[in-house]
């Protein structure tokens, strides 16, 4: 399956390659003064004392890696700005079956073991300029289980991303257990074991969240003692991406661009088609809202084989059925001379495909993504025929490999990036309609030798939909159990949940007629 996005191909992360090849191979990376700093602190055998945690239950927190601290990258540096503007939290719900139940014993063990593992769990921000910042490493980190005693999965999970952060404190992240008495049945995997992860976007994206919850899962059943003990490999912290992909290949990508106007017809023609509709809900208080997409286990072979016949990548397919979704949608505020009509949209890449050599690669820790902003042009005259959609589909397929083939999301990195980091952000709906994240297959989340022990259900994710320089929709996209899941956020004082609905079920329409 294609991962254009988030997903990449999944790998385990680890971090203490990054240092050893930055000894032995120092042409791998591009290096400044103060990219890495490192100060050397012996081991401490302390116990420290962690907020909500039974004392007697604890394993000691142990620092056993020098304390490290480093400048964030570009992309780092952007979403703390968007953290800051509080928009850009990524809180994810998961929901498992376990053979045995989890305790608070279970979970506190596998989170300490978690931090303990991963630097990226135990970074602070400080802020050293106008617009740049510093990670921080700290020694002794708290961490604390939220619990939640109700069965309301999704206002929980519209809550949580409301969670700020203690930049400079810590943690960057926070982990809420959810306490749903209810079982699920009389078969092997009967106890649920559900939790929500939040995640400070500088520090994680949806691939870095994946493994993070691989090992935690990993980290539950050797607290079960139903796994064979194994080493805990440290992840330690690694520089950003831009650190990281050949130099040559960076001057390359990085000679002086005029910068692009991107079209506006699509924000404009949905402020016409909905403008009643805007001004009465622009009285209602902001807040995101979601709704989901779940297509059955065969609709979604059918949509995998005409991929594969047409030759498109999943990416692709969904970018092509989401524009002309958003193109319905929209249509009855056109002209009717209208015969091409050009969608702006952003699609997630995942910048480590620039990475040359593939041991940095499968090491590489930090965050990746970024938006790829891409125009998608269509007929009007045949929205609905099957040969359109796939015709379309293949020209987006070909358009965004020469992108990627150009390095043209490193361009955005190196070109745009700067310029929104130091640019007071737009007021108004931003251009790009869509923003689409590709984030892979969950199926191998949970290794297929302890399937018997645990089991993914279920998983969704949410992020801040306000109204200023943001899409009107936000999508993201995965495969579970070999199905389908689209989830749509929006912002509920500038599109109704009726036009969000009418969105999906022509989403639903076209990507099962397609098949």
């Amino acid at each position: 399956m294609d991962m254009y996005s988030l997903s990449g191909t999944m790998r385990c992360v680890f971090f203490p390659l990054i240092f050893h090849f930055r000894r032995k191979h120092t042409h791998l990376f591009r290096t400044r003064e103060n990219n890495m700093e490192g100060q050397k602190t012996g081991v401490n055998k302390q116990v420290v004392a962690r907020q909500t945690m039974s004392e007697k239950n604890l394993r000691p927190y142990s620092q056993t890696n020098p304390q490290n601290s480093r400048t964030l990258g570009l992309l780092e540096t952007i979403y703390h700005t968007y953290t800051c503007r509080e928009i850009d939290v990524i809180p994810v719900y998961f929901k498992m079956s376990t053979k045995h139940p989890v305790t608070r014993h279970h979970v506190q063990e596998a989170l300490f073991t978690l931090v303990d593992e991963y630097a990226a769990l135990r970074l602070t921000i400080v802020q050293t300029g106008r617009h740049s910042y510093k990670f921080v490493e700290r020694k002794h980190m708290p961490v604390s289980i939220h619990e939640q005693y109700t069965n309301t999965d999704e206002t929980i999970l519209i809550e949580e991303r409301l969670h700020k952060f203690d930049f400079s404190r810590g943690p960057l992240w926070k982990f809420t257990w959810l306490k749903n008495p209810t079982r699920h049945g009389e078969n092997s995997l009967q106890y649920p074991f559900h939790f929500f992860f939040i995640f400070h976007h500088a520090i994680s994206d949806f691939n870095q969240i994946r493994i993070i919850v691989q090992s935690l899962t990993r980290n539950i059943l050797n607290s079960q003692r139903v796994l064979s003990t194994a080493p805990i490999y440290k992840r330690h912290l690694c520089p950003s991406i831009e650190h990281v992909i050949p130099l040559d290949f960076v001057r390359k990508v990085s000679q002086p661009n005029h910068s692009t106007k991107w079209p506006t017809c699509a924000i404009d023609t949905y402020n016409a088609a909905f403008h009643y509709e805007i001004a009465e809900l622009q009285k209602k208080n902001i807040s995101t809202e979601m709704c989901t997409l779940q297509l059955k286990e065969a609709e979604s072979r059918s949509f995998f084989r005409q991929c594969k016949h047409h030759n498109v990548k999943i990416t692709s397919a969904i970018v092509t059925a989401m524009t002309l979704s958003f193109t319905q949608l929209i249509q009855t505020a056109l002209p009717s001379s209208t015969s091409r009509f050009v969608v702006p949209v952003e699609i997630m890449v995942d910048l480590t495909r620039y990475i040359i050599d593939d041991r940095i690669k499968q090491s590489f820790g930090s965050v990746g993504a970024i938006h790829l902003p891409f125009l998608v042009e269509m007929n009007l005259l045949d929205l609905k025929s099957k040969g359109n959609f796939w015709s379309i589909a293949q020209q987006c397929q070909t358009r965004l490999d020469q992108s990627l083939a150009t390095g043209e999301p490193m361009k955005v990195l190196l070109r745009d990036v700067p310029l929104e980091i130091n640019n007071q952000p737009r007021m108004g709906k931003s251009p790009f309609v869509l923003s689409i994240s590709n984030m892979g297959s969950l199926d191998d989340i949970i290794p297929e030798t302890c399937n018997h022990e645990i089991q993914l259900d279920d998983s969704t994710l949410c992020i801040n939909v306000t109204v200023d320089s943001m899409p009107v929709f936000w999508t993201g996209f995965l495969t579970l159990n070999e199905s389908v899941k689209i989830v749509v956020g929006y912002c509920n004082s500038y599109t109704s949940k009726q036009t969000t609905f009418l969105f999906i079920n022509s989403l639903r329409e076209l990507l099962i007629n397609s098949s």
